[in-house]
């Protein structure tokens, strides 16, 4: 081989070799060619590879013996390894351990794996592969090390209701429970997922408005026989304690003193009933004697609301709070108590509760630093309906419920505010126990199931600090340790505060269920958080159907972070089929999103995002980034079927991925419109698969261009992750005077990879509608380039006005399709427009070139629709 051509091929250690420069590089230990073929009587010429010498041919024997005939052509001899220093090479094949090598090897007992070979993976656990949504990927080799799994689909650790067995046990959408709506009578419970589709569970009408003496729950309000004169212990405020017996004529004064009557002894009427009043006009405090709760006693119900001329029950009304008459007011840390020796069904209904204000009364002593409205406390078959409880104390620490010691209880329409505790504020606090939060909205919708209220202080719902000065950790539900809590139909609200969160999940969370609730955090001064979950012990908590979550900061804090949903660590719930889930942009946030997945210790949360209808980052344009989908750091186990738009701040993304492998899927995708930057898909280290997205960078009209529009922008890594692109529709969108790429691959932070990156097959890919310049593809340095671009169209339209269809690294166009397709790795691209059946319709009409152009190789089985691929898939997301 001549020198120049030598030098050129030493120039290209590192990448892909041809044969020719293999035989031209010194380091290279392959084995030698054949000699040539050897005449009558004349010896072989030497083999010559890598610079090694074969053996020499043998003599030929000649089909006669004259001398200088040509006799049958024998052949050379196969050259040997020649051992080269400092190289261990165990299977010779030019690869292994040592600065002699010329890389090192994958599998240093196989002479067949090379620089470039691949081979299959699976890390699922046995029994899994092959089953439900769970199949294997592919491993590259690359300088000696194997890459991660690409395009792998391990089990899900949770269940979404899609009609899919997420976590590939066999059986689609199991684990998911039950849904149970109404009271009394009226209650009705379905299976939570049918047919694929989140249930709607519609409770029946009450068949009658009075409540009479059968202990059902006839009029389905929350109480039991609460119109049956015969089955109260009545209370009104001129009683008397001393001469008591309940009655009506002979009514008590206290309310404590009435539940002890009534739990004293047989054949005695297990509900109070308080008066506010002669009329419902009228209101009254009870307050607890000094340094005493009102305690509940086992079976006995307390009733508020009634008035004492007839000893009817008064109306709740029909909007915002309940109109109510009776107030239970504590002067200690906790108003009304649950104890553990409450384990039959025991009701608090129609009840205002709070604490004296300034925590007056002899045994309050202004020592007081935690304040619980209810405490459940260890009791079971607790009822808490059609109440209020509020606090005004400004302790250290309120709850408006709390929960503890495997304490169960149904928390219903009613009002639950946290207070105003300078370090927590908490609406319900649930530690080791089950609660089920259900129905505390002002408005379900019946069709749907779903809160569609909006939460405010004038409304049903459970809120956090609710107080205008913030501090602390304003949360309006708090789960610790409490597996199969249910909250379902509420409006919650987590707000005034450092942290500001509707619903924290922490601990043990086997069962949870987040769903149609409307769920707000609203005023974090350095965080706010829709639902904040954090390491659950592997658990896999179900947010489904939630008409909105919604975090947003302080007009007037510095919140550096704002969340839909955040989940980190061993966690792996599965956000499912939510309506709307979305970031905020108050307060000038450093990050806005919508969903974050991401590591805590190490360890990622695996969650599955799937067919939401819109998540995504803020409103506004204050955030400094704004994202709808963040996994980070292996975060997220699949992304699919969702809506997701990055929407606005100075950088938007739709999805972003960082050091993380899901399969993303079936996805509508749009950056937005950033004041810097719009990106469909910012891929960072990633080893995702990608897989039938709709993918659109910016969005912006006219006058709301945006600086740099991308589709898809990669950015690899030396340490070997690399993307697997496959039949995704990729525009990169944006209008005016922006520079737009449908896709691209750069550099990450650290140094570059010694060898390319990243598998893009089958992609329609269009470079939008920037005026200062367009790529369909685009390589924004020398030192990156796709490892495998196949059966691509890279879509010319706009040519005429600058759009380029793939520029190398180093700002090299390719002048042509013939060039790309004569790129490294580059095959069967084709430049067409792919004739989409309408404008933002990017089906294929019959007559488009991408029609059974794609490659089956890696294909996925259906598109974008669930519609089948055949043998000959057409390019893009969608299938003819």
């Amino acid at each position: 081989m001549p020198s120049s051509a030598r030098l050129l091929c030493l120039s290209l250690v590192g990448f892909a070799i041809a044969p020719a420069c293999e035989r031209a590089n010194p380091l290279y230990r392959g084995p030698g060619d054949a000699g040539a073929s050897g005449q009558a009587g004349v010896t072989g010429t030497a083999g010559d590879r890598g610079g090694q010498t074969g053996t020499a041919g043998v003599s030929g024997v000649g089909g006669t013996t004259t001398p200088g005939m040509d006799g049958g052509a024998a052949a050379g001899g196969t050259g040997t390894d020649a051992p080269i220093a400092g190289c261990i090479d165990n299977d010779g094949d030019g690869f292994g351990v040592g600065l002699g090598c010329a890389a090192g090897d994958c599998d240093d007992t196989n002479n067949k794996v090379g620089r470039t070979s691949s081979r299959p993976c699976y890390d699922g656990k046995a029994g899994t592969l092959g089953v439900g949504v769970c199949h294997g990927g592919a491993q590259t080799c690359t300088d000696g090390v194997w890459s991660s799994c690409l395009g792998q689909v391990l089990p899900a650790l949770g269940e979404a209701c899609n009609g899919v067995d997420d976590d590939c046990n066999g059986t689609a959408d199991d684990k998911l429970g039950l849904a149970t709506c109404g009271l009394g009578a009226c209650a009705q419970t379905t299976a939570a997922c049918a047919a694929g589709a989140i249930a709607v569970c519609q409770p029946t009408m009450p068949q009658t408005f009075f409540d009479g003496c059968d202990n059902v729950d006839n009029d389905c309000d929350g109480a039991v026989d609460e119109d049956c004169d015969m089955n109260c212990v009545h209370v009104v405020q001129n009683g008397d304690d001393m001469n008591a017996n309940g009655s009506v004529f002979r009514p008590f004064r206290s309310v404590q003193s009435a539940i002890n009557y009534a739990a004293g002894g047989l054949g005695r009427p297990k509900n109070v009933c308080i008066a506010g009043g002669v009329s419902c006009f009228d209101t009254n405090v009870y307050a607890a004697a000094d340094a005493g709760t009102f305690t509940m006693a086992n079976g006995i119900s307390v009733y508020g609301n009634y008035e004492s001329r007839t000893w009817s029950r008064c109306p709740f009304g029909t909007t915002g709070l309940p109109n109510l008459t009776v107030t239970l007011q504590g002067r200690t840390g906790k108003v009304v108590v649950f104890p553990a020796t409450v384990t039959m069904p025991t009701i608090l209904d129609g009840i205002h509760v709070t604490r004296t204000p300034g925590n007056m009364g002899m045994g309050g002593g202004g020592n007081v630093t935690t304040a619980i409205g209810i405490s459940v406390e260890g009791a079971k078959q607790v009822i808490i309906s059609n109440d209020v409880v509020d606090d005004f104390d400004p302790v250290a620490t309120s709850y408006g419920v709390s929960l503890t010691n495997a304490a169960e209880a149904l928390i219903t329409r009613s009002a639950i505010f946290g207070g105003v505790g300078t370090v927590d504020a908490i609406g319900v606090r649930s530690v080791g126990s089950k609660p089920t939060i259900r129905d505390n909205c002002g408005a379900i919708d019946a069709t749907t199931g779903r809160c569609t209220a909006a939460c405010s202080t004038t409304s049903l719902g459970i809120h956090g600090r609710f107080a205008t000065t913030a501090g602390g950790n304003g949360v309006g539900i708090d789960l610790v340790d409490s597996p199969g809590a249910v909250i379902d139909r509420n409006a919650v609200c987590g707000a005034q505060a450092k942290l500001g969160a509707g619903v924290r999940i922490t601990g043990a969370a086997a069962g949870t269920v987040v769903r149609g609730n409307s769920i707000v955090a609203q005023g974090g001064t350095s965080q706010a958080v829709g639902v904040l979950v954090g390491g659950c012990g592997d658990a896999s908590p179900w947010i489904a159907a939630n008409e909105l979550i919604q975090a947003d900061a302080s007009p007037t804090g510095t919140a550096v972070r704002v969340a839909g949903v955040s989940v980190t660590g061993a966690c792996h719930p599965a956000v499912d089929g939510n309506i709307k889930i979305t970031g905020g942009g108050e307060g000038m946030p450093t990050t806005s999103t919508g969903v974050f997945c991401g590591a805590d210790a190490g360890v990622p949360s695996r969650c599955l995002v799937t067919n939401n209808k819109l998540i995504q980052g803020s409103a506004s344009v204050h955030p400094a980034t704004s994202t709808a989908v963040a996994c980070e750091a292996g975060g997220c186990g699949r992304v699919a079927g969702n809506k997701l738009l990055g929407n606005g701040g100075a950088n938007v993304l739709g999805l972003s991925l960082v050091a993380s492998g899901p399969l993303v899927e079936r996805n509508d995708i749009t950056g937005g419109c950033g004041g810097k930057s719009s990106m469909g898909v910012l891929a960072e280290d990633a080893y995702a698969r990608l897989e039938n997205n709709l993918i659109r960078g910016a969005s912006c009209a006219v006058n709301q261009a945006t600086l740099g529009a991308d589709g898809l922008h990669v950015h690899v890594a030396a340490g070997g992750n690399e993307l697997d692109v496959h039949s995704n529709t990729i525009d990169a969108g944006g209008t005016g005077p922006c520079s737009g790429a449908a896709a691209g691959i750069g550099l990450g932070a650290g140094p570059a990879p010694s060898s390319a990156r990243g598998v893009f097959r089958d992609n329609i890919l269009r470079a939008g509608n920037c005026t200062i310049a367009r790529y369909d593809f685009l390589e924004d340095t020398a030192k990156t380039s796709p490892r495998l671009f196949e059966n691509n169209d890279l879509d010319p339209t706009g040519t005429t006005t600058g759009t380029q269809l793939y520029l190398r690294g180093g700002g090299q166009p390719a002048a042509s399709l013939a060039a790309i397709n004569a790129l490294p790795g580059s095959n069967n691209n084709l430049s067409d427009s792919p004739l989409f059946v309408g404008f933002g319709d990017y089906h294929l009409t019959a007559t488009s070139p991408c029609v059974n152009a794609g490659t089956s190789v890696g294909a996925p089985k259906t598109d974008f629709d669930g519609k089948l691929r055949d043998d000959k898939p057409d390019i893009g997301a969608f299938e003819k």
